[in-house]
Order: C-alpha cells, then structure tokens, then sequence
C-alpha cells in the first residue's frame, strides 16, 4: 500500500551507512570480505562482495551491538548469499534488507525471534532460499511477512517454537516450491493457512506434539502439491477422511511413527488418484478400514511395516492394478484371506518378515510377478521375505492330483499334473517319477504365478497299482541384501520346497507311512466302473493313528498318533450301486513340533533371561518332552534348562546362535534355533555397571 511504497522511497534516499558505522559483526564481515580497513571500503568494494558471513555471536559483544538496522546492508547490490545464522538476533527492523537486489541465500537460523513483522523481508525480490530454523523463540509468523518474496522456492522454518499457523502466515511466496515445518512441537495448523502458497511442490510436517489433529481443509489451495511428510506426530489419534482433499497432485506420501495413530478413516485416500509412493510406517494401527485404498490406480509402492495389524480386511488391496511393491513386515498378522492378493498381476515385491504367520493362504501367490503390456504378459523376478514367522520356512508343496476334466481309465491312460495350493512365486519345474506305469514327460512345469502346472500323462504297466512320486524342486538360488533391494533377480526368503505325497492309481495297496508323511488315492480309478459322479466315503478302525480326507475323488491319508489302522473305503455310483473296499496303513508316532519361535534376542553381559518352553513346542501325541539347549559360542552367551525353561546368559560382547531341542520319549525331537546379541554393560550416571533392559535385537 502507501505506507510500503514510502517505506521504499524513504530507502532510496537516505545516506548509504558508512562501513565503520554498521553493526560490528556486519563491519568485521565487510573488511574480511573486502580484504581492506571499513575506512578504506568504498561502494565498488561494496557492490563487488557476492557472500557475506559474519561471525557468529560472541558474548563479548553487548546486546545492542547486535542489532541489525536499515543501512547495514547498504552498497551490496551484488550480494548472492548473506549467513546470520547463529547470530542471537532478537529483531529485524522492516527495511533492513534494502537493496539487496539479486540476494538468493539468506540464512537466519538460530537466533533469538519472537516474531517476524510484516514488511521483514521487503526489498528481496530474488531471494529463492530462506532459512530459519532453530529459532527457538519464534511463536509467530506475521500476515505480510513475507509479502515480497514472490520469487522464494525453499522456506525452513523447522525446529523453532511456532504455536498457530493462521491464514496469511505465507502470504506473498506465490512460487514457494518446498516448505519444511518440522519438530516445531506445539504448532497448529487452521483450515486455509496454505491457500497462499498454491505452487508448493513439497511440505514436510513432522515431530509436532501439538493435541490438535489435521482437520480437513487444512491443505486447501494445495493443489500442486507432490510431497507430503507427516511424521513423528504421537498426539494423532486417527486421520478423518477429508484431510487430503485438494492434493489431487500428490504422488509421495510419508504417515510415519506417530505412536498414537491408530484409526485411518475409510475415505482417506480419496482423490488422491496420482498417489505412486505411501509409506504407513511404524505407527500404532491394528486394522484397517475396508475401502482405504480404494481409488489409488496409480499406487506402486505401498509401506506398512511396524505397525500392529492383525487382520487384512478381503479386498483391501483391490483397484491397486500398479501396485509392485508390498510391505506388511513386523506386524501381529496371523493369517490372510485367501485371495487378498488376487489380480494384483504387477506385485513384484511382498514382504511379510516378522509377523505370526503359521501357514500360507491359497492363491497368495496366484497371478503375481507378470509384466503386462496390451497382451503381453511375461514373467518379472519376484521378491518375497516371509523369515521369523512361526511357520517359516514355509514349504511349497507341488501336490500330485489327477488333472481336471480328465475321466476315469478302465486301464487306460491318465492325466494328471501337480497343484501349489498357494500359487508360486517362480517358474517350478517338478521331477516325476513312476512305478507300475509310464509317463509322458520326467517333468511337470508350473508357471510363475500359476496353481495348477501342465499335463502329464501316466500309463499303466500291467494290472497293479501305478504309484507316481514328485520330487522337491529346486527353489531359485539365494540373493545377498544388497540384491534382495536392487538386483534384477528371483530373491525368496522364507519360503522353501518339498516332494508330495505319493499318488496311487488304479488300487488301494496297503501302506506304511514315514514320519509326517502322507499319500493319496485316485478314487475313481480305484473305482473304474462308477464313473466320476460316485461318492465316497471312509472309515478307521483306529482314528487316532492317521488323519483321512476326502476331496472329490481324492483319499488323502497323513500320519497322525501313530499305529496301524485298517480303513475301509465305500464308492456309491449315481444309480445307487455300492462297493467296499479295505486295506491297512501303518504310520509311526508323530514328532514334536515348534510351534512359536523365539525372536533374537540383545542382552548384557552378566545379564540372565529365563524363557518358558511349553508354549514353544508341542507334542501332538501329548507325550512329555524334554529339553536341551546348546550355543555356538559359550564364551559370548550360554544356555542351560531346568525342566521346561532354557536360561540364557550374556558372557562376553559377540554374538552366538542358540539351538533349543525338544524329544519325545521314543527319541523324536523338533528344533529352534535363534541369536542372541550380548553387549557391553551401560555406565550408570552415578558410577559402576548396570544392564541394559532385555530388548529385541534388530
């Protein structure tokens, strides 16, 4: 207004301050950059300096001394890069910078403001970076602050005592590309206060304890705005859809470690259809609404490691058609829903690290890892992490079944093929093998990201039963940390391979099964005259001793208690006729299992820890068990049991890995094994050694 356009006329006017006349610091910064006495600086000296940098405050100079006023500044019409950091500043006077016509750097950080008047920065109108952070006593920013830096890109006003941001607080900064609000603890933000900087590219609000959560409207104007960064804010209970309207532009999205979040509204995300990177770390969330994700077609890279999930709702990743990378690791997740990645063609990267995962879900694996272009589709290396699960390594079994469509054989030929229930994550070849018939290929091929594999087909050699063996394939060869992040290459970790069952055909042959072990049964050629709509059913003599299932026309018989049993086995065709069979199993006794493991552990030397081993391992016969415990390196930690507890103790810094043994009266015995970090003893502040609280080690 008038009184600004008189400000600057009165600036044009007045008499340039001789050198030796300004503010002591801004004086001994004139003579070191001109290199002369300030008697002898004159205005080509002054118009020649480029970087000014005074020295920061000493407490040798009285406080007056270290006030800056209009005319310290004069004749450095030059002048690209001006640092007062660090100078214990409580003031600037309007005016101050006059004349600094091409500044671009101006670094205020560390000093002692309460307030910035409007009109400061007046006379900047190439400033492009301002900072002033550590401005431990700022608490305000005045409308019209900054009503002259229309040019300005990047503004840090992190760590300073900021409370209120209202409306008008940016007035001015039209082109403002990066705005950095960090650890300013008791700041609150009101709806609008950024409609002023509608160019914002960047805003980083982090490590605010305000109680005051994000209201919707508070990004309002925003409509540029490509990252955002909301971390380290523990006073946020829940984030209210609503928030992130207007960010239609966003495409970097960081929700990190605010300890008390636990509510993410459904709606949240809406409109933010650009969205390519989310982060949701290590915050406090035990679900997550159904919908969240909804409208994120251009979601790639989506992080939710360290929070407290313990379920995933059905279809909470539908619509992510790009989503490629997944990270649901350190969470309480004890199982998923089958299905829940399904369509997700693009995944190429899923970690499921440290949660409490017993088994894997059908279809997990199903359609994953695929490039798609038009009608292309290929197969892309995938990445998956599946370690410190209770049920890891997780075995995927190709399990031998007749294939589909395939009809019954009055000895004749079979098809048949092998199935992973859970889908796989690389291309598996499976080795095949016959007794009592012949097969068309040594091999069964399974696709990436396919359940079923081709056909084979078997033919029967004489009159008996044809009994066909699948070998474990070989799972892809072990990658480094460094090509688990970046390399072009198959990594899966926590994930192993097993043989199948044995599949008999055309007979029910007695059995002995080997421990753990199973088989199974082709009804309908066992049964050739009933045809494929028969029914089937079984009975033991001793359930105990084997578990049965009956899946279509597939007996599957697996060691159970132990014994022998004889199962007699009833086929009923459509029109009512009916044939019994019989024939014994003998399986032994099972093993204990593992059945929780035991994270890695840090402790101090000299410290003890005492862990209950009962719900550990299990014994599914309810024998007792035993215990024993042994360390690869006594001299850093060692264990010993007294019944079901195993006592660790740190002896010395190292690392050692811990082998905990359960056994069953009759010599079968399960195992955990796990690291235990032991470190030097922390000095307490009064002297002497005391030990570190027992903590698990990353």
């Amino acid at each position: 207004g008038e009184a600004y356009l008189a400000e600057q006329a009165t600036a044009k006017t007045r008499r340039e301050t001789p050198a030796c006349d300004r503010a002591p610091p801004i004086r001994d910064a004139l003579v070191e950059a001109a290199g002369k006495p300030c008697e002898g600086i004159g205005a080509e000296d002054l118009a020649a300096i480029r970087t000014l940098n005074p020295e920061p405050f000493s407490w040798e100079l009285e406080p007056d001394e270290m006030r800056l006023a209009p005319g310290d500044f004069d004749g450095l019409a030059g002048l690209v890069s001006l640092d007062l950091g660090s100078m214990n500043l409580t003031g600037l006077e309007p005016g101050t910078f006059d004349g600094l016509l091409r500044l671009f750097s101006l670094n205020l950080s560390n000093n002692g403001f309460e307030e910035l008047a409007a009109g400061t920065f007046d006379g900047l109108p190439r400033l492009r970076e301002l900072d002033l952070y550590f401005s431990r006593d700022l608490k305000t920013l005045a409308p019209g602050a900054f009503r002259d830096l229309s040019n300005l890109h990047s503004l840090h006003v992190h760590d300073t005592g900021l409370t209120t941001l209202e409306p008008g607080a940016f007035r001015g900064l039209f082109e403002l590309q990066g705005l950095y609000l960090e650890r300013n603890p008791s700041m609150a933000l009101q709806a609008g206060v950024f409609e002023s900087v509608p160019n914002l590219r960047t805003l980083g609000i982090d490590n605010s304890e305000s109680s005051t959560a994000l209201e919707p409207g508070v990004f309002r104007g925003l409509s540029e705005l490509r990252r955002l960064s909301l971390i380290y804010n523990h006073s946020w209970a829940a984030l209210r859809a609503g928030v992130f309207d207007d960010l239609s532009k966003l495409d970097r999205l960081a929700i990190n470690v605010n300890r008390s979040l636990t509510t993410l509204e459904s709606g949240l995300f809406d409109g933010l259809s650009e969205l390519d990177l989310l982060f949701i770390r290590g915050n406090s969330l035990t679900a997550l609404e159904p919908g969240l994700f909804d409208g994120l077609s251009e979601l790639g890279y989506l992080e939710l490691p360290r929070n407290q999930l313990k379920t995933l709702e059905p279809g909470l990743f539908d619509g992510l058609s790009e989503l490629f990378h997944l990270d649901l690791s350190d969470n309480q997740l004890k199982t998923l829903e089958p299905g829940l990645l399904r369509g997700r063609e693009t995944l190429k990267k899923l970690l499921l690290k440290g949660n409490q995962l017993r088994a894997l879900p059908p279809g997990l694996f199903e359609g994953l890892g695929m490039f798609v272009f038009g009608h292309v589709r290929e197969e892309e290396p995938m990445k998956v992490d599946l370690r410190d699960n209770p049920g890891a390594p997780f075995a995927l079994v190709p399990e031998l079944i007749r294939h589909p469509g395939a009809g019954s054989a009055l000895g004749g030929t079979v098809q048949i093929t092998a199935e992973v229930v859970q889908g796989t994550p690389f291309r598996m070849r499976i080795p095949l093998s016959a007794v009592g018939g012949a097969l068309s290929a040594e091999e069964v091929l399974i696709a990436q990201g396919a359940v079923r594999g081709m056909a084979v087909s078997v033919v029967p050699q004489g009159n008996g039963p044809v009994t066909v063996l699948a070998s474990a394939p070989g799972l892809p060869p072990p990658c480094s940390d460094w090509e688990f992040r970046t390399a072009y290459k198959w990594c899966l970790r926590g994930l192993t391979t097993s043989s199948s069952a044995p599949l008999i055909l055309y007979g029910l042959p007695d059995q002995t099964l080997a421990s753990g072990g199973a088989v199974r049964f082709d009804l309908p050629t066992a049964f050739p005259n009933f045809g494929e709509g028969a029914s089937y059913a079984v009975e033991s003599s001793d359930p105990a001793a084997v578990k049965v299932t009956i899946r279509g026309g597939l007996l599957i018989v697996s060691a159970a208690g132990g014994g022998e049993t004889t199962l007699t086995l009833t086929a009923t065709s459509p029109d009512g006729r009916r044939e019994t069979r019989r024939f014994s199993v003998t399986a032994p006794a099972a093993s204990p299992e593992a059945i929780e493991r035991i994270p890695n552990l840090s402790l101090t030397a000299g410290e003890s820890i005492r862990i209950e081993l009962s719900d550990k391992f299990r014994d599914p016969n309810g024998d007792s068990l035993s215990y024993a415990a042994e360390t690869s390196n006594p001299a850093v930690a060692t264990a010993s049991t007294e019944g079901g507890v195993v006592i660790i103790a740190g002896r010395a810094p190292g690392v050692a890995t811990l082998t905990l043994t359960a056994t069953d009266p009759s010599g079968l015995s399960a195992t955990l094994s796990f690291e235990v970090k032991v470190e030097r003893p922390l000095r307490s502040r009064w002297g002497g050694w005391r030990s570190a609280l027992l903590r698990p080690s990353s």
